[in-house]
């Protein structure tokens, strides 16, 4: 999964996370911006489970910076 981060109003990869790695964050310097005070990640996964029952899903979670950069 690619973590994202908007940044002037266009969106940038700046890590990703997968079950064996765990989280790779690429551009640490994404999240110590002295501009903003405080950063909150939205993490959206997408799931497309069309072939059993024809729908798809999406969940949107929350998460603190701070728990992203300490390994969750």
């Amino acid at each position: 999964m690619d973590l994202l981060k908007l940044k002037r109003e266009e969106l940038r990869k700046v890590g990703e996370w997968s079950p064996s790695s765990g989280l790779n964050i690429t551009d640490s310097t994404a999240f110590y911006e002295t501009t903003t005070p405080n950063i909150t990640l939205i993490v959206m996964t997408r799931e497309d489970i069309r072939q059993r029952a024809k729908r798809e899903a999406m969940a949107i979670n929350v998460i603190p910076a701070e728990q992203v950069l300490n390994g969750l």
